[in-house]
């Protein structure tokens, strides 16, 4: 991750945090994906989850 983009993300996470009660950089992270994915489901998919993919990247 960019430097520049984790100090963004520390910075909002101290500033923010009465407002949400998310303390940990972990939290936040899964907070950020789960709601980038229910975002993307619901705009391009009915809001249903995505297939499982037949090809896994690794």
């Amino acid at each position: 991750m960019p430097e520049e983009l984790k100090e963004r993300m520390v910075n909002t996470i101290k500033w923010s945090y009465p407002h949400t009660g998310i303390g940990q950089q972990q939290k936040f992270i899964r907070k950020a994906i789960a709601d980038l994915c229910e975002r993307l489901e619901n705009e391009y998919n009915q809001g249903e989850p995505f297939p499982e993919s037949a090809v896994h990247d690794e």
